[in-house]
């Protein structure tokens, strides 16, 4: 995927979703990790999908990755839901226009286990798959469904969804980092199954320290991997 333009911290996201109602504590949690595990917090990034004979069909735009018809790729919809100027006055509108329209499609009408639901986190791959929650911070590389390794780490995104989560209060002052520290060690962390012992307050702020790489290569040959889910 071409990245492209601003790239936001995870308490950027938090604060700019935090004008959608719905999420809220846990739910921010994970609108922050999918935007990372989408866009890597990228205002211009962009994935085109492609029909079997190499025509555009698609493209994926921006933070959340909105989907959007080839008949509307270079038109102003695309512009309203990507940028890569780095002019907060351009690009702050067109983050939240997708922020907006990420919300439009987490609220949309949904059939799930045989009864009427909301959509939630079904429209995103990186969801679903478990990769923008996966509580692990290094995965043995898997290549065609097979395991060959070595140990590469993994996005870490609900590690920094977290730690953003909190920064969010934090840096605005209404709260101490020792209690953002607190409130993610005593809540979030084991939420998320996270192991907490890398969490730690640096220059003010919460911020990782990533384990080493596993001296070993799993005993199952497998390793851990994320479980997929159907958008809770």
């Amino acid at each position: 995927m071409p990245y492209a333009g601003k790239n936001v911290m995870p308490r950027t996201i938090a604060q700019e979703c935090l004008d959608m109602t719905e999420w809220r504590q846990y739910e921010l949690t994970k609108a922050i990790a999918v935007a990372m595990a989408e866009s890597r917090g990228s205002l211009g990034a962009w994935h085109d999908n492609l029909d079997a004979t190499g025509k555009l069909k698609s493209r994926d735009c921006g933070l959340y990755q909105i989907n959007i018809p080839a008949s509307q790729v270079g038109t102003h919809m695309e512009a309203s839901l990507r940028t890569e100027s780095l002019d907060p006055l351009v690009y702050l509108p067109v983050m939240r226009g997708n922020i907006n329209r990420a919300l439009t499609l987490y609220n949309a009408s949904w059939v799930r286990n045989g009864k009427p639901d909301k959509r939630l986190w079904q429209p995103w791959v990186a969801y679903t798959t478990g990769w923008a929650t996966f509580p692990e911070a290094w995965v043995w590389l898997h290549q065609d469904g097979v395991p060959v390794g070595p140990w590469v780490p993994t996005g870490r995104y609900i590690h920094k969804a977290i730690a953003g989560q909190m920064n969010h209060h934090i840096v605005n002052g209404t709260w101490t980092a020792e209690k953002g520290l607190r409130v993610a060690k005593e809540y979030y962390c084991p939420k998320f199954n996270v192991d907490d012992s890398g969490l730690v307050i640096k220059k003010g702020i919460l911020a990782w320290n990533y384990p080493k790489t596993p001296a070993t290569p799993p005993s199952d040959g497998v390793g851990p991997r994320p479980i997929p889910n159907n958008g809770v």
